[in-house]
């Protein structure tokens, strides 16, 4: 591939803001149609309609769902540390902490038996350290959450500023806190298991039309209809690979 990769994402409708200060690691799945803020990017996948405000730093390769809405100061998978070892630090059992850190080897190869079993011992005492995070569809996180490894956030779901969220969050549901805690749910519960089974974010919102996106009864409603009656196509869009783009854009339509 020729050319600077971040321009040739924003050719395919993915927008790197700052592109200089930010880093992406890894080979990333992006739908088109997504914004990125100045941040660290260690993600696996973001989905359609997406965007992650300034200053994130996102680790474990999450997957973020299509129409989610996340503020800036971010803080997503975070490593983790042992604390029943000699030393939390990654120097006495991160065999990725030593493979970044090559120039300084030979301290490795003084203690490799030592490193060696204790990043076993890690694995298993700390099977979440290697865990990564799960972030579904119509997701809104507030400005300065962190989320843990391992966890879980349902579709539909609101996360408060400022949230510290160590568990799995329910779909439509509203948490906040530290650590955070059900305030709320955003619809009954008719309204909710309707909406999880519609999924409605699995299909092109081109063919919407004149969905009432205000009144949520209406609105489910019409869109079951749609569905029913055939007018709504699945949205397939195509994704781009990180460090593997095409050298030429597609249009995004299917």
């Amino acid at each position: 591939m020729s050319g600077n990769p971040f321009f040739q994402l924003a050719r395919y409708g993915i927008e790197i803001i700052d592109p200089i200060g930010s880093r992406l690691r890894g080979d990333i799945e992006f739908e088109p149609y997504v914004w990125l803020g100045t941040g660290w990017y260690e993600l696996g996948k973001i989905g359609s309609f997406s965007y992650i405000g300034e200053n994130a730093s996102i680790l474990s390769r999450p997957e973020i769902g299509r129409f989610c809405s996340i503020a800036r100061n971010i803080i997503i998978g975070e490593a983790e540390h042992p604390m029943d070892f000699l030393s939390t630090s990654p120097v006495m059992y991160s065999k990725r902490y030593w493979k970044d850190m090559d120039y300084v080897a030979d301290y490795y190869d003084a203690c490799a038996v030592g490193i060696k079993e204790a990043a076993k011992a890690f694995e298993g005492r700390y099977p979440i350290a290697n865990q990564s995070v799960a972030i579904g569809n119509d997701v809104w996180i507030g400005e300065g959450v962190f989320i843990r490894r391992g966890v879980k956030i349902g579709d539909g779901a609101i996360i408060g500023s400022r949230s510290i969220v160590n568990k799995d969050v329910e779909p439509y549901s509203v948490v906040a806190g530290a650590p955070a805690r059900r305030i709320r749910m955003r619809f009954s519960d008719s309204v909710i298991e309707k909406l999880l089974s519609l999924k409605w974010w699995n299909y092109d919102i081109r063919g919407f039309g004149e969905i009432p996106f205000h009144d949520i009864e209406r609105a489910i409603d019409k869109l079951f209809k749609a569905v029913g009656d055939g007018l709504l196509k699945e949205y397939k869009p195509p994704v781009y690979i990180w460090n593997h783009l095409p050298e030429k854009a597609a249009s995004g339509r299917r």
